[in-house]
């Protein structure tokens, strides 16, 4: 991502080795990413960013310097949360720790599983989309015949419109970025697993009311109306939370608008998320 980057590893529960660089000064914030991505994702805010954090850019498993397979067989979305606090359990000091879309619901379940936060935010995680509001079969069938196929390009342009509803003007500004488009593309494969997961994933309100860290849920207002779901179900679930929307930016700030991202998450953690 950046020379001055320094690359630290943890092992995981399962024995796992989880990349993660370290840049700037500051308190810590560790950043998870989501789907089709590494670490490399947040590149576009890291200039602000570490000027006012030490940020932690996480690679998932399974992609960038992390280990994992890729394959869907040997995968379950809770070894991730083990990730998350292994991660967040290997920096000194309480994080602030992030989590963006399917990033998010690790991070939130990562949450549950360490002691070492200072701030939980989520950036617009896929959750209350099980049953009928799930994802349907047939995109992710989709998506598996591309993959198969190896029409990745493809397979990531329709990720990026049908399902995170990007418009064609910002897929097409996105695609002329190598550096934001090239990952999207390595990593495509692992997509239809996690859209599985997703729909898969239960919200139990009664599991997070043991989160006593300040919760700050961050939303893009041009963002598909399905992804303020989860916003509203975990900002009713957990005690000490507040929802910040970003007016005219969409699911992806950080490549779309990264400079409205960049202040409100510094104004967002200024008071230690409150």
């Amino acid at each position: 991502m950046s020379d001055s980057g320094v690359l630290h590893t943890v092992e995981s529960r399962d024995g796992t080795p989880i990349a993660y660089e370290e840049f700037g000064e500051g308190p810590p914030l560790v950043l998870v990413h989501g789907g089709v991505s590494d670490r490399t994702y947040w590149a576009p805010v890291l200039p602000e960013l570490t000027r006012h954090f030490t940020v932690h850019t996480v690679d998932r498993r399974g992609r960038g310097d992390s280990g994992g397979s890729r394959t869907a067989e040997s995968y379950a979305i809770d070894q991730e949360y083990a990730d998350v606090a292994a991660v967040a359990d290997a920096i000194g000091g309480p994080v602030h720790l992030l989590g963006h879309s399917y990033g998010g619901i690790c991070a939130l379940e990562g949450a549950l599983q360490t002691d070492n936060l200072r701030t939980l935010v989520l950036y617009e995680p896929p959750i209350g989309l099980e049953g009928p509001a799930g994802i349907p079969a047939e995109f992710i069938e989709q998506l598996d015949a591309l993959i198969a196929e190896g029409e990745l390009d493809r397979a990531v342009e329709v990720m990026m419109g049908e399902l995170v509803g990007l418009p064609q003007d910002a897929l097409a500004e996105l695609r002329a970025d190598p550096a934001a488009w090239q990952p999207m593309v390595d990593t495509v494969p692992t997509l239809p697993r996690e859209l599985r997961s997703v729909n898969a994933f239960t919200f139990d309100a009664g599991r997070y009311g043991v989160l006593d860290v300040p919760t700050v849920l961050i939303a893009g207002s041009l963002s598909p109306p399905e992804l303020h779901i989860g916003i509203r179900l975990v900002d009713d679930a957990v005690p000490d939370s507040r929802v910040v929307m970003m007016e005219g930016v969409d699911h992806e700030a950080v490549t779309t608008g990264p400079a409205v991202l960049t202040s409100t998450l510094v104004d967002a953690l200024a008071g230690g998320g409150r």
